[in-house]
């Protein structure tokens, strides 16, 4: 048995040496060169090109089986012009013989170089590369890819391709682009092993212009039976510079380990790392830095992309771009198939404010729709503007506008806004309710607010000095000149309602402010205007028309119980006036500016009080002083310049800013007065007559003189001058008539004429009083000139011929100066 197995053995062995022999011989025997044409045709036949041998090929079997070609091409489709559709200046693959009797591969390094591809694309959307497909592919035959039914791949030496470029013409798009210097090397490949990668190539685009170096490494692993791929340290690079872009230049990294499935076309980077740099294409800014990471995961399929523990920074510099330090966090999900963008836990900081909440967005490509929460933590308002190249706006308060935070709930979409939950503190202000904002063109505004307490003078422009004077800034003067912003009142579009714990404007309180107010199309209308302040309540309403060519309005207010006295005196520091009642008005007007509304006022109003005190002038003493003149006594010197009352009304009609007014009445322990005349806002002027009648309780007022009582004499005093600063004249003419009413005109000529030495033959009694009454504030002197005292008036520029008192302290007396 042993010399059968022994030549068994050495026919084995001297069969091999033959085949060896043969193999190493046939590329001798055979020349693979005489082969070319028989290739070309075999390739025209398929595919209608014509492949080219510019070089020869090279054939080994063994112990490698591979070939090798030197310089070919293949033509370009007709129609596509004479340049070659590929042209490849060395190609060589190899694989070891005898693993392939076992029916697995083991390859040595693949090499291609000088390889260049021209694709093309016409205006009609017809390709070069169409046509290139071969014959359809048996669906019983095995998948090449993976090397055929049975075949195993154990291990491929290495790829090397060198120098290759890609050229692509889009006549759709009239752009070109080009893939040059692309090199790519594949370490050593072997099953459940990971291999280096290296690749890089620069990329030129036209139209518009960009070129860019793309560089990508990293150790590749290929999982065939789970069909993944995953690649440690994978590091993709790019730098270069292009138009059209935010960055002229730019450069950028992209760090991290690569996960992906080719069944489930999932994706993974976690630990993903961002950077970015680059110089400013437009004035936004003229440098970029930016970094991201987090954790990057997504499906090719279903265009699900997730950005877990997102951690992005960006800063610029110069440039007008306000924001140039920005930082945010959280968790990032893009469901692009959906539409959908969620970020949750988003954490913005910009501008020195700090942003955060939850945001979703649906449909984003069509018609987006988006809700959330929001909290902006306080931030000072004026260091924005600043940061935004804008003022802040004057205000009476340099202390105001340092601090404002936002907390809401909103919804929203292409074109709206509504926050059905807001919170809003400004400075000391704490505000909330609901907002709502339509249309961003043309913006449709609703509200229903309701803050604690606002000090409106805070915010308000600072007012000019001397603005609480006469002249310019009188009722009516020429201020005002300040015009309503019409063009943006017939724009306005809103409806809302506004609620106040405590109020401050213009130095008037109130508490308990309640506004609704409505406009649309050049109509403003104020429903309702409730509030509480000094005592009493205020209740109004109105409208503003700014469709035609001047603005008209309307005011109807009623104010009940108010308390004039403190009123007055925060609203122009004088409190002038005191008592308790109310005003009801009902006016119409018309004006772009204060002047214009002033000379159109029309309509009613009245006036009551109860218990009050007129300050400025005493009627009291001035009746006195005039008595004790009629009995040569001295006057009462100084004293309180007031009237007091128990109670005061009047009606008043408003004719194009001129108040007339026919039935004053104040009525006091002392006194009855009657009161007419008018007030004219235009002028700034007033002409009124006060009718003071004396009371029987007035002590020392109703005295008899040589006889004479002075029992209910009505005294008259003429109010003139300036709105806010009259005179005071008492006319002695009437309080002629009035004493003859009182005596009854024959005791009174008697009297003038026998006690007193009246006038000459043929003058009434009122030239006797007219003597009497020399040297008496506010009467007639010699020669008949009057005496006028306004107010704040001194001594100067009084002169009386006779002074049986001294006149300047007598002029006080009656004045209260």
């Amino acid at each position: 048995m042993k010399r059968p197995v022994k030549f068994a053995l050495s026919a084995a062995c001297a069969v091999a040496l033959l085949l060896v022999l043969a193999l190493a011989a046939l590329p001798k025997l055979l020349d693979p060169n005489a082969c070319k044409d028989r290739i070309s045709k075999a390739v025209s036949g398929k595919t209608g090109r014509s492949l080219t041998f510019q070089g020869d090929i090279h054939v080994t079997v063994f112990p490698w089986l591979g070939m090798s070609l030197d310089p070919f091409s293949l033509s370009n489709a007709p129609g596509f012009g004479d340049t070659p559709f590929l042209q490849v200046q060395k190609a060589s693959v190899r694989v070891k013989l005898l693993p392939l009797l076992s029916r697995r591969i083991e390859a040595g390094k693949v090499v291609f170089s000088g390889l260049t591809l021209n694709l093309e694309r016409k205006k009609d959307g017809t390709a070069n590369w169409q046509g290139l497909s071969g014959a359809k592919k048996d669906p019983g035959a095995g998948d090449a890819s993976s090397g055929g039914p049975g075949v195993e791949i154990l291990a491929v030496e290495g790829i090397e391709i060198q120098d290759v470029s890609v050229n692509f013409k889009d006549g759709e798009k009239v752009t070109s682009m080009t893939l040059k210097d692309a090199d790519l090397q594949v370490g050593q490949i072997e099953p459940g092993k990971p291999f280096d990668l290296l690749a890089g190539f620069t990329l030129v685009r036209t139209n518009p212009a960009l070129e860019a170096k793309i560089g990508l490494s990293g150790k590749v692993l290929l999982d065939r039976a789970a069909q993944t791929l995953s690649v440690e340290g994978a590091k993709l690079t790019a730098e270069g510079a292009g138009e059209g872009l935010p960055l002229k230049t730019f450069s950028a990294a992209l760090e991290g380990g690569v996960t992906a499935s080719r069944a489930t076309k999932d994706f993974a980077i976690p630990g993903m790392r961002l950077k970015l740099s680059g110089k400013g294409a437009k004035e936004s800014f003229e440098s970029l830095e930016a970094n991201c990471s987090g954790d990057l995961s997504g499906n090719g399929k279903t265009g699900l992309i997730r950005l877990k523990g997102m951690n992005l920074s960006a800063k610029t510099s110069g440039g007008t771009l306000p924001a140039k330090d920005v930082t945010a966090r959280g968790d990032v999900v893009l469901d692009r198939t959906a539409g959908r963008l969620d970020l949750a836990g988003l954490d913005l900081a910009a501008l020195g404010m700090s942003l955060k909440g939850n945001i979703k967005a649906d449909n984003i490509k069509t018609a987006p729709a988006f809700a959330g929460d929001i909290r902006v933590a306080p931030f000072n308002p004026r260091e924005l503007l600043a940061s935004l190249g804008k003022e802040a706006p004057g205000t009476g308060d340099p202390e105001a506008l340092k601090s404002l935070s936002l907390d809401g709930a909103f919804t929203g979409a292409k074109t709206s806004l509504r926050f059905s939950r807001l919170a809003l503190a400004l400075d000391q202000t704490k505000a909330g309710g609901t907002l709502s904002v339509d249309n961003f063109k043309n913006p449709a505004l609703g509200f229903d607010l309701q803050l604690d307490k606002l000090d409106l003078d805070r915010y308000l422009p600072p007012r000019a000095a001397g603005g609480e004077g006469g002249g310019e800034g009188s009722p009516g003067g020429a201020g005002g000149k300040r015009g309503l912003p019409v063009e943006k009142l017939r724009k306005l579009n809103m409806a809302g309602k506004v609620k106040i714990g405590e109020l401050v404007a213009r130095k008037i309180k109130s508490q308990d402010v309640e506004i609704e107010i409505n406009g649309k199309n050049g109509v403003i209308e104020v429903r309702r205007a409730n509030l509480k302040a000094y005592g009493g309540t205020f209740a109004a309403a109105g409208s503003l028309d700014a469709r035609g060519d001047t603005p008209k309005f309307t005011l109807k207010n009623q104010v009940k119980s108010i308390a004039f006295g403190p009123l007055l005196m925060d609203l122009a520091g004088k409190d002038t006036l005191t008592g308790e009642g109310g005003l009801n008005l009902d006016l119409t007007g018309a004006g772009a500016t204060g002047r214009e509304i002033v000379k159109t006022l029309t309509g009613n109003a009245s006036l009551s009080l109860a218990n009050g005190t007129f300050k400025g002038i005493s009627l009291v003493k001035l009746i006195r002083n005039a008595a004790a003149a009629l009995r040569g006594q001295a006057a009462a010197g100084e004293g309180e310049d007031s009237t007091a009352f128990l109670g005061l009304t009047a009606a008043l009609v408003f004719n194009n800013g001129v108040i007339q007014n026919n039935d004053l009445s104040l009525k006091s322990p002392l006194l009855n007065v009657q009161g007419s005349g008018i007030l004219n806002l235009v002028d700034n002027k007033v002409d009124y007559l006060l009718k003071s009648t004396v009371t029987k309780g007035l002590e020392g007022a109703a005295p008899s003189v040589k006889g004479v009582s002075l029992a209910n004499l009505t005294v008259p005093v003429r109010v003139s001058g300036d709105l806010l600063k009259p005179g005071y004249l008492v006319d002695p003419a009437a309080l002629a008539q009035e004493l003859v009413k009182n005596q009854g005109k024959s005791l009174a000529d008697k009297f003038l004429k026998e006690k007193l030495g009246g006038g000459s033959s043929g003058e009434g009694p009122e030239a006797g009083i007219g003597g009497l009454l020399k040297g008496v504030p506010g009467g007639q002197q010699s020669g008949g000139a009057e005496t006028r005292q306004t107010e704040g008036a001194g001594q100067e520029g009084q002169q009386t011929q006779q002074q049986p008192q001294d006149p300047v302290k007598t002029i006080k007396g009656i004045f209260g100066r």
